[in-house]
């Protein structure tokens, strides 16, 4: 250090600085090159840093600054923090600094994986065990064959599992007994483990406390069934059975059972809802008594002062208690006045309260002046502003203002609170050094020190400053960084790191708090002050009170309801209840305190404040409401705002939608109706109903729009949108082409759609549930139900002769015709037990005569009728019926009928029977044809009246007449007007009652069933999504859309990337692209060289390449000559053509022929031309006329003709 004048003077850019002060030269800190005080370095030497006041080199993990060469060195191996190289600071986890090295838990502990210091290990290697004295020790001195183990609670190492072949039994490793170690793949396994074991994973024991500390027996991993002492099995754990200690159960707690006396318990294997005993205590610990089942406090057993006891009496009792008489605690000051201190019986005292002194087992008093005294001269401590002086109190002078305790009158030791020992003797008041100050003390070095300020002040540099810098604050202090903070707020904030933060930044509706989470107070009643945990919140008054927006506390701090929501109303309980139990009105949604506000829809509130339906003054309304004429409410109407589905408001009034716009309409809105029936769909451009079948074939169920069918007519299944009938033979019901689900005449479904006979599927079964099982067998056979696996619900035959029924093989029931069942359960023929007898029901009863005889009870015999040949059944008086073709006059006699094809009449003129069911009878038992009867007619119910005219007619005059269909290919017609139904595919009846084509209405349609719906669009044409028909792109046959096409004209293809339909290459018929050909034109064959279609050669018709030819034009012939193989085409010899043209020409004479003879008969017979109204009679008609030509063998000549051009057709 030097005096200098100027700045220049000091070497302040080579390690020295000016102070300003003195005007000194100072020298920088070590290696620091310039710097502006001995604490602050700008620039250091050697490249070095400034880093915590010193010029140096932050060298980072591993390393350390070496102040010789300026530079960072490595710190010894798994050495992290060093200032040498011979020494380490810190060696690297699991390493510690011994001998000039850090060396590695295990070179330290042989088996230490991780320790805590160089002579504690943390945890052991596998194969040893940590110790008490934290040592590893190897499991093999357990057992040799020992692989890993562990200390248990009780210190002792335990083997929990052994090398290969070896299994832990007893802590020590064996092998399992020979009959118990091989499984079949003859590797050592353990069937069956030791106690205190259990088996896993089926080959090997693990020992229970492994997994279970405290578990002294286990039934597998997780489920102890025996635990040690203290300790009882958890049946409530979920998933896993673990030992928990019995004070964990019962409350102290230090021995227990299950109440079934075990301690032992097992679980039932797949058992879900096992019942297991309860816990019971055996025994408490010293603190608590057992009381039945469970352990009481002494405190709670006997009296509030007992610290130790049994079920009978207080052993022990706490600090200052004695044990009386009566085995209570007593205060040892009840046995001994001022005694603090006492024996158990409370006969000697041992310690007196302050103030008293001990002699004679008594407490006496000190003098007043004394606070502890030994004896009555000998004081230890004196009261305040006295001083002891050889064992005497003596009191300070009056003129130490502020002294508490003082060592003798002149010289004070200890001041009263607000003043200070200023100068070893008197004492200062505090607000000397500020006006705030509330304590204060005094230092040879500091002085006068404030160090306690009044509320609102902080101790600041001896004094006191006020905490008005702080929001909030009440009271302040400084911190370690001399900076105030808050240590007190008002009540409105908490205290939260010196700082007062408002109550509602933790809870928006805290009011005022004492500190974070602890409400004291809240914003409003629509929140209640909850306390839980000594901690109160805020929460709103719907979490106390169901629906509850205000509310408060009653005098025992409950919470009570003060407002409802608007769906509920205060009960008497002071709870929320619905508004409809509060008024007493279920319908009652909405209410105030006063009275209900609002009704659930479908209702109104009347003047009375009650809810009434709006379907009982408006039927059908689901919503209403009052509207107000007057001011005064009255003169009100009730306006219905919304009807029930299926109607629609008119006027006030619910319509029907069925009446206000179609039959089949069942939900609507004020425009049009919006649903249909199920088996109807919304036609928008009529606003009109249509059944789903005229949109989709044999559809029964679609869419509202009627565009997807979701179910079809029973006799149709469902497939892409189509209702397709069922092809099965006798399916009347399926699901798809080949899964029949219901057949005709009993049948049953089976493989492919069809539907089979029982019998087919069953031998001789008659009536069957499926395929496997028969329920009624045929006659002659039994439904076998015995479960053998090959006769279960399968037909045998009946054993006895004649046996009809039966229902085991030797038990018949009942027997065929003309026979009886003996009480032998055998057949008897009937005509052996009573002549001329078909059915007889014991051996004196006949039921059935044959023919022409009737049973005479009297003699037991089948007696001859007596009332002519044709009488066949008949009693001992009467003919009671004739033979067929006769009818019973009234003199009991046989007369023919004689009416044309008539099979049998009830009298003269009445036929009851013809002899065809296609034949009506008419007058005088004539039968004949409905359309004899009524021209034209398919099916009659008389022969006056038609039921249904034959196609291409219709129904006139109540179905006495059957008139033509107007107009050219109608099939059906209402009238002559209208047809209904057109014959021929394509076409819809128009006009005029005239068929025309589809394409008529919808240009370029081939199929339509609606006038403005396609079915199936004409060639090269698509459906677009308004049902009608859009072209194609040129040279496309099929296609779905024009940006599509499916099929093209031969020599074009369809490209894909730019969907557009182009020509192929020249003389190509089929391709793919442009650059190949998949089939060139005739004469042409593929020539891959150069992707075109080449001709073959002269006269060839087919070839593969310009040399093979496969087939030749017409007139030559393939020739195989050729040197290489090939085959080219010569000219057929001329005599080949010849025959040719013979063969065709007798053919043209043969055909002419032919067609010559057709005409010459045809022109021969005019009579056979068919008329123009019998071409459409159809297939059936024709069948049936067939069917009934021997019963018509006395027609008339019309009848004739009609048959002729009939067979004709």
């Amino acid at each position: 250090m030097f005096q200098a004048t100027t700045a220049e003077q000091c070497k302040q850019n080579d390690g020295e600085y000016l102070d300003g002060e003195d005007g000194e030269c100072y020298n920088c800190i070590k290696n620091c090159k310039v710097c502006v005080d001995t604490k602050t370095c700008q620039t250091c030497y050697h490249q070095l840093d400034f880093i915590d006041g010193e010029c140096t080199l932050d060298c980072g993990i591993g390393q350390y600054y070496d102040e010789a060469s300026y530079s960072c060195k490595g710190c010894i191996d798994h050495c992290d923090e060093c200032e040498s190289q011979t020494g380490c600071e810190k060696c690297e986890s699991n390493y510690f600094f011994q001998s000039s090295e850090c060396k590695s838990c295990s070179d330290l502990n042989v088996g230490c994986e991780t320790c805590d210091s160089v002579n504690e290990c943390a945890d052991c290697q596998e194969g040893y065990y940590l110790n008490d004295l934290k040592q590893c020790i190897p499991c093999a001195g357990i057992d040799s064959k020992c692989t890993s183990c562990y200390l248990n609670q009780d210190g002792e190492a335990t083997c929990t599992s052994c090398s290969e072949s070896y299994f832990p039994v007893e802590n020590q490793c064996l092998t399992c007994p020979q009959e118990q170690n091989q499984n079949q793949e003859q590797i050592l396994t353990c069937t069956k483990c030791a106690s205190s074991y259990f088996l896993e994973d089926e080959q090997t024991c693990s020992l229970c406390s492994e997994y279970d500390s405290n578990c002294k027996k286990c039934q597998e991993k997780y489920y102890c069934n025996l635990c040690a002492e203290g300790f009882i099995v958890d049946t409530e754990q979920d998933g896993e059975a673990l030992c928990v200690e019995c004070s964990q159960k019962i409350n102290g707690c230090d021995f227990c059972a299950f109440d079934d006396g075990e301690s032992e318990i097992y679980f039932e294997d797949g058992e879900e809802n096992q019942v297991f005993p309860n816990v019971q205590c055996n025994q408490c610990d010293e603190e608590h008594a057992l009381a039945g089942d469970i352990c009481q406090t002494c405190a709670e057993f006997h009296s509030t002062q007992c610290q130790e006891c049994d079920e009978s009496q207080c052993l022990i009792c706490k600090d200052n208690y004695f044990l009386n008489d009566q085995n209570l605690c007593s205060e040892c000051s009840q046995s001994i006045p001022n005694c603090t201190t006492c024996s158990q019986d409370g006969e000697t005292c041992n310690s007196c309260e302050n103030g008293f002194y001990l002699e004679d087992n008594q407490c006496v008093q000190c003098l007043e002046t004394c606070e502890i005294c030994n004896s009555a001269q000998e004081c230890l401590k004196c009261v305040e502003t006295y001083f002891l002086q050889d064992g005497e109190c003596n009191e300070c002078s009056e003129s130490q203002t502020g002294c508490k305790n003082c060592s003798n009158d002149q010289t004070c030791e200890i001041c009263e609170d607000g003043f200070y020992l200023n100068d070893g003797e008197t004492c200062t008041i505090c607000s000397s050094i500020h006006a705030q100050c509330n304590t204060c003390e005094y230092s040879q070095t500091d002085g006068e020190i404030c160090t306690e300020c009044a509320e609102k002040y902080f101790v600041d540099n001896k004094s006191c400053t006020a905490c008005s810098t702080l929001e909030n604050c009440l009271d302040c202090q400084l911190n370690q960084q001399n900076n105030p903070v808050c240590t007190s707020c008002n009540e409105e904030t908490y205290l939260s790191d010196g700082e007062c933060t408002l109550c509602t930044n933790f809870d928006t509706n805290c009011q005022k708090c004492s500190d974070l989470n602890n409400c004291s107070e809240c914003i409003s009643n629509e929140y209640f002050l909850q306390i839980e945990n000594e901690a109160g919140e805020c929460v709103s008054c719907s979490q106390v009170i169901n629906n509850c927006i205000k509310c408060e506390k009653d005098g025992e701090m409950n919470a009570i309801c003060l407002e409802c929501d608007t769906f509920n109303a205060v009960n008497d309980q002071k709870k929320c209840s619905t508004c409809a139990i509060v008024y007493n009105d279920e319908k009652c949604t909405e209410c105030d305190e006063t009275a209900c506000q609002k009704c659930e829809i479908q209702h109104y509130l009347n003047s009375e404040k009650t809810c009434t339906k709006c379907s009982e003054t408006i039927s059908n309304c689901t919503d209403c409401n009052f509207q107000n004429d007057g001011e005064d409410g009255e003169n009100s109407n009730l306006l219905c705002s919304s009807c029930a589905d299926g109607f629609i408001l008119k006027n006030n009034q619910c319509v029907p939608c069925s009446e206000e716009y179609d039959p089949q309409c069942v939900l609507c809105n004020e425009n049009q109706c919006t649903v249909c029936t199920e088996n109807t769909y919304f036609l928008a451009d009529d606003k009109t109903c249509k059944i789903c079948s005229e949109k989709i074939n044999g559809c029964e169920k679609c869419t509202a729009d009627g565009n997807t069918c979701n179910d079809c007519i029973k006799g149709n299944y469902l497939e892409s949108n189509q209702c397709k009938t069922c092809d099965g033979e006798n399916c009347i019901d399926c699901t798809a082409a080949d899964v029949c689900i219901e057949c005709s005449d009993n049948l049953v479904p089976g493989n492919g759609g069809n539907c089979y006979h029982c019998g087919d599927l069953i031998q001789n079964c008659s009536f069957c549930k499926d395929d496997q099982i028969c329920e009624e067998c045929i006659e002659g056979y039994y439904l076998d139900g015995e479960i053998d696996g090959e006769h279960d619900q399968q037909c045998d035959p009946c054993d006895g002769q004649n046996c009809k029924d039966c229902t085991e093989p030797n038990k018949c029931t009942v027997c065929i015709e003309n026979y009886m069942l003996d009480s032998t359960q055998n057949c008897d023929l009937c005509e052996n037990i009573i002549t001329d007898c078909l059915d007889c029901q014991d051996y004196s009863t006949c039921n059935q005569c044959k023919s022409g005889y009737f049973f005479n009870s009297n003699d037991i015999k089948c007696q001859q009728c007596n009332f002519g040949e044709n009488c066949t059944e008949c009693n001992q008086n009467n003919c009671i019926e004739c033979a067929q073709g006769y009818y019973l006059d009234g003199e009991n006699q046989c007369i023919q009928c004689t009416g044309q094809n008539c099979d049998a009449c009830t009298d003269a003129d009445t036929c009851s029977k013809c002899s065809s069911e296609e034949l009506i009878a008419g007058s005088n038992q004539d039968c004949k044809l409905c359309d004899d009867w009524i021209n034209d007619c398919y099916t009659c119910t008389d022969y006056t009246t038609c039921s249904e005219c034959a196609e291409g007619y219709y129904e006139h005059s109540n179905g006495s007449i059957c008139n033509q269909c107007p107009g050219d290919d109608c099939l059906a017609c209402d009238n002559a007007e209208t047809c209904t139904e057109c014959e021929k595919e394509g076409q819809l009846p128009g006009t005029g009652g005239n068929c025309k084509q589809c394409a008529t209405w919808i240009p370029n349609c081939d199929l339509c069933k609606t006038y403005k719906s396609c079915e199936t669009c004409a060639s090269a044409h698509y459906k677009d999504g308004e049902q009608t028909c859009q072209p194609c792109q040129s040279h496309c046959k099929i296609c779905a859309s024009n940006q599509d096409c499916s099929e093209t004209d031969l020599g074009y293809f369809f490209d894909l990337s730019s969907k557009t339909v182009k020509s192929c290459l020249q003389n190509c018929q089929k391709c793919s692209s442009q650059n190949s050909c998949e089939t060139c034109a005739q004469n042409h064959f593929f020539l891959s060289s150069d992707s075109t279609c080449a001709e073959c050669p002269l006269n060839c018709q087919t070839c593969e390449n310009e040399k093979g030819c496969s087939l030749c034009s017409e007139g030559y012939k393939l020739s195989s000559e050729n040197l290489d193989g090939s085959q080219t085409c010569q000219k057929e010899p001329s005599t080949t053509k010849w025959v040719i043209s013979a063969i065709a020409v007798s053919a043209v004479v043969f055909v002419g022929a032919v067609v010559g003879a057709f005409f010459w008969m045809k022109s021969g017979s005019d009579n056979l031309s068919v008329p123009e109204n019998k071409s459409r009679v159809d297939s059936t008609f024709l069948s049936r006329q067939n069917d009934t030509q021997g019963a018509l063998n006395a027609s008339n000549d019309k009848k004739k003709k009609y048959e002729l051009e009939l067979n004709m057709i």
